[in-house]
C-alpha cells in the first residue's frame, strides 16, 4: 500500500512539474511581449528545381541522353542523380536542401544509346544556386527556385 501510494505521488508531483516546465518555455512572468521567446521545431530548407532541354546542332530534340546531376552543397550534403530526356529531349528534377547554403550542380550530359539517335560528344555544365534567388519563404520553408539549362550537343564522328 505504501508502494503504491509513493508511485501515484510521484506520478502526479512529476505530472505538475513537467507541465509548469514545458509552459514556462514560451512565457515570462512580466508583461514584456519584445522578450516572449518563441518556440519552434524544425530544420529550415529550400526547393530548388532544375529541367531543360536537350538538343542537337540543327535545334532537334535529342532523346535518351543521360544526364548525371552532382552535388556538393558545402555542408556534407553530396548526391548524384542520374536522369534521362524524353522524347521531347527534356529533363527535370526537383530538390530539397536542408540548411541551404549557396549550391551548384554540375550536369554531365553523355550519349550513351549508341548510334539509335546520332553519336553526340559528352558536354557538361554548372548551374549556380544563390540563396538570395529563392523565393516565397514561409517559416522554416526557405523559399524554392528553378532553373533551365538548354544544352546543344556537338556531333561525334567516329571514323
Amino acid at each position: 500500500m505504501k508502494k503504491r501510494v509513493l508511485s501515484v505521488s510521484n506520478w502526479l508531483f512529476a505530472t505538475v512539474i513537467g507541465s509548469l516546465g514545458f509552459t514556462s518555455c514560451n512565457k515570462l512572468p512580466l508583461p514584456l511581449p519584445f522578450l516572449e521567446t518563441k518556440v519552434m521545431y524544425g530544420t529550415p530548407y529550400a526547393t530548388y528545381g532544375i529541367k531543360g532541354k536537350v538538343v542537337n546542332n540543327l535545334n532537334q530534340p535529342v532523346p535518351a541522353i543521360q544526364v548525371v546531376v552532382d552535388s556538393n552543397n558545402g555542408l556534407g550534403s553530396v548526391f548524384k542523380v542520374t536522369l534521362s530526356t524524353d522524347s521531347k529531349g527534356e529533363f527535370e528534377k526537383i530538390y530539397e536542401f536542408i540548411r541551404t547554403p549557396d549550391t551548384d550542380l554540375s550536369l554531365q550530359f553523355n550519349d550513351i544509346d549508341g548510334v539509335a539517335n546520332g553519336l553526340y560528344k559528352p558536354t557538361s555544365k554548372i548551374v549556380t544556386f544563390k540563396k538570395s534567388e529563392l523565393t516565397g519563404a514561409k517559416g522554416w520553408y526557405l523559399g524554392s527556385v528553378q532553373k533551365e539549362v538548354n544544352v546543344t550537343l556537338e556531333n561525334d564522328v567516329q571514323q
